[in-house]
């Protein structure tokens, strides 16, 4: 969707999720998206429903410009749809070069300044969405910890609030 806060508030109103951090501007060190340097910016919206994580991605780069989102989302659709699942392993680099091999295209890599990183595979074909790798770091592993604390009961109040990553 082409607002991340929108999104957010949608779900929330509709299944009563979140409270969901927003960030905007995400930091990367770098991006490389289908094996090119990229300079991908957007804002993310990090909620929990039940078990689930959810992040509601917002693109920043003026359209058109080649994106993971622009990928799943032709160029003047605004959404919702569902762009990936994610998964948390050790071996994320291993698994994403496992899933090449495959003939998988790797279609980002990136790393957030915080030293999060991530691998989102074109899967459309096969499951109908991406799946992102992240390297199951402290700090990842922190933020999901953090998120899904926040929910216990969650009593809608303050839904949208400022968030890291």
């Amino acid at each position: 969707m082409s607002d991340a806060r929108k999104a957010a508030m949608q779900h929330f109103s509709l299944f009563g999720s979140g409270p969901y951090f927003v960030v905007d501007n995400i930091k990367l060190k770098f991006a490389k998206y289908r094996g090119q340097q990229t300079d991908w910016d957007h804002t993310g919206a990090f909620g929990q429903w039940g078990d689930v994580m959810l992040e509601f991605m917002q693109p920043n780069n003026p359209d058109p410009f080649p994106s993971i989102i622009r990928d799943v989302l032709p160029e003047g659709a605004t959404g919702p749809f569902l762009h990936h699942m994610a998964f948390i392993t050790d071996d994320a680099r291993e698994r994403a070069l496992a899933m090449q091999d495959k003939g998988i295209t790797l279609a980002l890599h990136c790393e957030l300044e915080s030293g999060i990183e991530a691998f989102i595979l074109d899967t459309r074909d096969q499951l109908g969405h991406m799946v992102e790798l992240y390297a199951g770091t402290p700090t990842l592993r922190e933020i999901y910890a953090a998120v899904k604390e926040a929910s216990i009961g969650f009593d809608g109040t303050d839904p949208l609030r400022a968030g890291s990553v």
